[in-house]
C-alpha cells in the first residue's frame, strides 16, 4: 500500500470512529510517534490525596475517583 492509500484508509478509519475513540486514537498515535522519536509520552501521574481523618467511605470512594483516570 502505497503512503497516499495508507493515509486514505487511516482517515476513513478515523472518520468512522465516535468522538471519544477518536481521542483514543490520537492519544495511541502519539505514543507510537513518542516512542520512534526516542522520547517518552508526557504522561502525568498524580497520587491519592491525602486522607482525613473524619472521612467517610463514600467521600473516600469520591476522593480516589478524582485521583485516577
Amino acid at each position: 500500500m502505497t503512503g497516499s492509500k495508507r493515509q486514505q484508509a487511516l482517515l476513513a478509519a478515523f472518520d468512522r470512529l465516535d468522538e471519544a475513540r477518536q481521542d483514543a486514537l490520537l492519544d495511541f498515535a502519539g505514543v507510537l510517534a513518542a516512542r520512534d522519536d526516542g522520547s517518552a509520552p508526557s504522561v502525568t501521574q498524580r497520587g491519592p490525596e491525602p486522607r482525613p481523618a473524619d472521612e467517610s467511605v463514600v467521600a473516600a470512594i469520591k476522593r480516589l475517583t478524582r485521583s485516577y483516570p
